[in-house]
């Protein structure tokens, strides 16, 4: 019997493999790879999608949150101040309702509080004004820390009596920059009449520093060539310095006029004068020298 060579047994376990299978089969893995490639991109933009939506919420939350940190601060700090003003008022009040001797004892936390009041620009009751008018009036004049409390009274109840002259403040100009109005006969002289009626010269709406030298000195000069010179619907404000004007002799008249006071511990004689006559109620009129 004859036994086959070990070349044809090896030649019979080969398989073939032709050309165009070989081909079809390197297509198959490209298009594998292929599909693969496509469902990875497809999944990193829907990652990337999901990612940048996060990254916007994200945000758009955190600005939320700033906004309403922001809201919340802003209504503490508007609730502070209504408390705060509130508790003023309420402190003005028992001022007002004390004895002019109780009050005294307070005239230093009187004094910060209607400051307080005035810069805030809270109002309180013409009743509370006016018994705290007639508080301040009793007391003596000579009593330490009266001149700081009287004179933040005079410019806090002057400017709530003169509101339209306080929102003017920053546009009214100077008095000394304009020429006041010329005095006039307020009626015609009979021959022989020994008496004669005039209206007097005027500056209106506008502002006179009574302690500035070169308000004072300019004033002064018109004071005495203008009879009765009066200042009409002004701003007067006192600033702590000295006054010195020299009127002649004719006063110097204040007609509806917002006056501001700062507190000084013993303030000029024409400022206790004049802040005087307006603890008296003479708002609408004043006149320094008094008359």
């Amino acid at each position: 019997m004859q036994l086959a060579s070990p070349e044809l047994i090896q030649e019979e376990n080969v398989e073939v493999v032709t050309q165009p299978e070989r081909m079809a089969a390197l297509e198959e893995r490209v298009k594998n790879h292929i599909l693969f490639f496509r469902i990875a991109v497809v999944c990193l933009c829907g990652w990337l999608a999901w990612l940048t939506n996060m990254m916007v919420d994200i945000r758009t939350n955190t600005r939320q949150t700033a906004t309403n940190v922001q809201t919340a601060t802003a209504g503490q700090s508007a609730l502070s101040v209504k408390l705060e003003a509130l508790e003023a008022r309420q402190s003005v009040a028992d001022y007002a309702s004390a004895k002019p001797n109780e009050l005294k004892e307070d005239l230093p936390k009187l004094a910060s509080t209607l400051k307080s009041l005035n810069q805030r620009k809270v109002k309180i009751s013409p009743s509370v004004v006016s018994n705290l008018q007639s508080n301040l009036a009793a007391i003596d004049a000579k009593t330490p820390d009266y001149w700081p409390a009287a004179t933040e009274f005079v410019s806090y109840t002057s400017e709530l009596a003169h509101q339209d002259i306080a929102k003017l403040k920053t546009t009214l100009p100077r008095c000394v920059d304009l020429i006041p109005h010329n005095a006039t006969l307020a009626e015609a002289v009979s021959p022989g009449e020994q008496t004669v009626h005039i209206n007097p010269g005027y500056y209106e709406n506008c502002q006179f520093q009574i302690d500035s030298p070169e308000e004072d000195k300019i004033i002064s000069a018109y004071a005495q060539g203008v009879p009765a010179l009066t200042l009409k619907h002004c701003l007067i404000s006192y600033k702590g310095g000295n006054i010195e004007l020299h009127l002649g002799m004719w006063p110097l008249t204040f007609e509806n006029c917002l006056f501001e006071f700062s507190d000084s511990e013993e303030p000029p004689s024409p400022v206790q004068q004049m802040t005087q006559l307006l603890l008296e109620g003479r708002s609408q009129r004043i006149t320094f020298p008094e008359t």
